[in-house]
């Protein structure tokens, strides 16, 4: 009968494990459609060091492309270009009329700035002569002799009325205007002067097509008085000099600024030049200068068909993360939302999308505003809007590939030094406390259960081959694996060993809860210990203490004080009256003397 029992018994565990068996299939096989590394956290350590391993790999590739792209927007001819307009227009130096030699950023009053129009200016972009004797092309208008200005240069300037602050009742008779900071409820829109062309009658950002200017000291709207200067070097002159006869720059002038446009066709590039001069309530001018060059024809060479290339792959992989977040989405549902990097990957696909639509606002509007500068050549050739939708596009795809990088941590699990780096890095809010959280982490580790990393599965697949092949001599033995399990023991026991244990309750608590190197610790172990530890720390802490608390120990201190404080008066007083006492004596003696 027992033997009976028994075999029952053992036919009942054998029909659990295969039901437990088929339970663990289908639970496989409900998870195997498109396995993210999130969802492979739920299915095993090997599973999820798998789906690592290939996201990994799909993630490098997509790096690669992503700063092939990025980085080859922006090329070394793009640095050299911007440095030569600066050093024509900006540092270069020019002779006053004193004939002190000053460059762009010395200047100071309104008269410097009349004599750098009329003379580097004009100068600067007008190169009519080469090295030899011979005459160049009179209207040219090429900086350097290999930049062609597009269009004409326009002048703009923006006042503000003179009654657009109020002055001190006590001052009111020697100041009759008033001129405030630029803003756009103090800007001036009368005409002025001879009031007869656009540098005397105010335009809007309409008729101009300029955008708003963020300048060192205001914001400039996009309207004012402006005038195309001549494609003719000595008409463009005549046309700064009858400007200043006729007094455009006056008290309420805020800010003047210069804007051309250039395109170089050895490189194929364009730069935009803006020169501001800002005048300040407090008088005097600020200079400055914005030089951009910008790549708004493409596919011109190989390389840039190449960047194209890269640029759609890249797309590519944004079609598949979005895909693939979906899939989270949906599997995960309101837990989707408490995973850090969920929110990177959303933030990568969506700058790479706004990318993607302001490169087609690029490929759209750059047809436009070339064709009108080619129908309109005396005009001013105006690219801010395309230039502004290429810088726009340059600072997304930038913060884009910043994000990228930063997503790289994300996979550096490959062994256990990279895994605690991670670890500190994610739990990490200050660089301050840094090195507690490095603390903090290594004490986790210390106690948690030996996981396989990304290194040791790549070991042991690859081991697996290499023995196929019949190399598995030359790999190493099981015991030095072991040797390595050990050391989680080793750390538990220095871990212990911080708390304030010695070695022998260390042993014995080794001891009592199985705490061996190829032994697992289960939840109940655990509860033991953690229950053992608080009974521990409450009959410590239930016992009477003859210590001193705190704040009895200060109040007896101050006490003390108050006593020293106290018995130093009364020995000055003591010392007092003796020296009284020693003088009526003296007096006293001299008096029996006498």
């Amino acid at each position: 009968m027992a033997d009976d029992a028994s075999d029952d018994k053992n036919e009942i565990k054998d029909e659990e494990k295969v039901v437990k068996h088929r339970k663990e299939n289908k639970a496989k096989n409900k998870k195997t459609f498109w396995v993210t590394k999130s969802i492979a956290e739920e299915l095993g350590r090997e599973a999820v060091l798998r789906r690592t391993l290939i996201e990994f790999v799909i993630y490098v590739v997509f790096l690669i492309f992503s700063t092939l792209y990025i980085i080859g927007i922006n090329t070394t001819s793009v640095y050299y270009l911007t440095k030569a307009l600066k050093q024509q227009f900006v540092e270069q130096e020019f002779e006053t009329l004193n004939g002190v030699g000053i460059s762009f950023g010395d200047i100071k009053t309104a008269v410097d700035v009349w004599f750098y129009l009329e003379n580097h200016l004009s100068n600067s972009l007008f190169w009519e002569s080469t090295y030899d004797p011979r005459p160049g092309v009179e209207n040219a208008m090429n900086i350097l002799h290999e930049n062609k200005v597009l269009g004409v240069p326009r002048l703009r300037q923006v006042k503000v009325r003179n009654d657009s602050c109020i002055i001190h009742s006590y001052f009111r008779r020697l100041f009759l205007t008033c001129f405030d900071s630029f803003s756009s409820s103090s800007e001036d829109v009368e005409p002025f002067g001879p009031r007869n062309k656009t540098a005397w009658v105010y335009s809007s950002s309409k008729q101009t097509k300029s955008l708003p200017y963020r300048g060192e000291i205001s914001t400039y709207n996009g309207g004012g008085y402006y005038v195309n200067l001549s494609r003719n070097k000595s008409k463009t002159i005549q046309l700064i000099q009858d400007l200043k006869d006729n007094l455009w720059i006056t008290r309420g002038t805020r800010a003047i600024l210069i804007d051309f446009n250039v395109y170089n066709g050895n490189l194929n590039l364009f730069g935009i030049c803006k020169l501001i001069f800002e005048f300040p309530t407090l008088g005097g001018v600020i200079p400055s200068a914005k030089v951009h060059t910008v790549r708004l024809l493409r596919f011109h060479t190989t390389f840039d068909w190449f960047i194209l290339a890269c640029q759609c792959s890249c797309y590519f992989f944004i079609i598949f993360y979005l895909f693939e977040e979906l899939r989270e989405m949906i599997y995960f549902k309101f837990a989707y939302l408490f995973k850090f990097w969920n929110y990177i990957d959303l933030l990568i696909i969506t700058l790479f999308v706004v990318a993607l639509i302001l490169s087609i606002l690029l490929i759209l509007q750059v047809p436009d505003a070339l064709n009108e500068i080619r129908n309109f050549p005396d005009e001013y050739g105006n690219l801010e809007y395309v230039t502004e939708i290429y810088k726009k596009h340059n600072d997304v795809v930038a913060i884009a590939l910043y994000l990228i990088y930063l997503k790289a941590f994300k996979f550096l699990n490959f062994n256990k030094t990279m895994s605690q780096l991670n670890d500190t890095l994610s739990n990490n809010m200050f660089l301050a406390i840094i090195s507690d959280t490095y603390a903090d982490v290594k004490t986790e580790i210390a106690v948690a259960p030996n996981e396989m990393h990304m290194l040791e599965y790549i070991q042991k697949h690859f081991g697996r081959i290499l023995r196929k092949m019949g190399c598995g001599k030359f790999l190493p033995k099981q015991s030095d694996i072991k040797s390595e399990i050990n050391a989680n023991v080793r750390d538990i026991r220095d871990v212990l060993k911080k708390c304030g244990y010695s070695d022998l309750e260390i042993e014995m608590f080794f001891a009592r809860y199985n705490i061996s190197p190829l032994a697992e610790m289960h939840v109940k172990d655990s509860d033991k210990l953690l229950a053992e530890l608080k009974n521990i720390l409450n009959h410590d802490t239930s016992k009477d203490n003859n210590f001193v608390n705190l704040k009895d120990f200060i109040s007896q201190q101050e006490r003390l004080k108050d006593i020293e404080k106290t018995i130093g008066q009364l020995v000055r007083h003591l010392k007092e009256i003796l020296m009284k006492l020693e003088t009526m004596e003296n007096v006293t003696k001299k008096k029996k003397h006498v």
